[in-house]
Formats: structure tokens, sequence, C-alpha cells
């Protein structure tokens, strides 16, 4: 197990410090990176919409993680319809 992923077991087990927590997090420290991923593909879609006015963008156009994302989020909401963004919590 890698040093981020055993920082990630203990913050989720509840056996982290919060002033452990905050340091790292000073050095940027990503807790969740299926939740940094979709952060990252959110604001893409922003700024895809920002730019174009829609985000119903064709997968592999060129539009970098806006095509896919959006092309799986039906889906998503049809495997889990109980959860605000479509993933299980």
């Amino acid at each position: 197990m890698t040093a981020p992923a055993e920082q990630r077991r203990a913050y989720g087990a509840g056996q982290m410090t919060g002033l452990r927590a905050k340091r790292l997090e000073k050095l940027g420290m990503v807790w969740s990176l299926a939740d940094e991923r979709f952060q990252e593909k959110l604001e893409a879609a922003r700024a895809y919409f920002g730019a174009l006015d829609a985000v119903r963008a064709p997968v592999g156009d060129g539009a970098g993680p806006v095509g896919g994302a959006v092309a799986v989020q039906p889906a998503a909401a049809r495997r889990w319809p109980n959860t605000r963004s479509g993933r299980p919590r």
C-alpha cells in the first residue's frame, strides 16, 4: 500500500487526528480519487458549457472529458436513482 493510500485508509477509518488531516490537505492531499475525477469532469463540463452553451458533447470530439462524462450520466442515474449525483454515497 502506498503512503497516500494508507493515509486515505486511516482518514476513512477515523484513525487520523484533525491536525494531521489539515497538514496533509495543505500539501494537496486528495481524500477521494473518485470525487477528484468527478470534480475535474464537472469543471470541464462547466467550461465547455460556458464556451458553447451546451454540454451535449459527442464522445471523442476533442472536448476532453466532457463527452464521455456526460454520456455516462444517464446510465449512472438509472443505477443509483436515489442519489443526487447518480453515485452511491
